[in-house]
C-alpha cells in the first residue's frame, strides 16, 4: 500500500488542485477502489463493501484527499 500511495496516487493527483472535478471525480473513485481491490485480491464477486475495502487499506476516498489538497 506504500508503494501504491507513493507512485501511484502521487501520479494520479499531480496538479490536481487545478482539475474542474465535475464528472471526473466519479472516475477516479471507481479507479482507486479498484486498484484497491486488485492489490487485496478481492473480486468484485466476494460481495465486499467499498467502506470494508477503505478499512483494510487505511486510506479514504480520492475526494477527500483531494479536498485535503485543495486546502492546503
Amino acid at each position: 500500500m506504500r508503494l501504491f500511495e507513493s507512485v501511484i496516487l502521487s501520479t494520479l493527483l499531480y496538479s490536481a488542485e487545478l482539475w474542474p472535478l465535475t464528472t471526473l471525480l466519479k472516475r477516479l473513485d471507481a479507479a482507486h477502489r479498484g486498484w484497491q481491490r486488485n492489490i487485496l485480491s478481492i473480486s468484485w464477486k466476494d460481495k465486499i463493501t467499498n467502506e470494508e475495502v477503505m478499512a483494510r487499506t487505511k486510506q479514504y476516498s480520492i475526494a477527500s484527499t483531494l479536498n485535503e489538497r485543495r486546502s492546503c
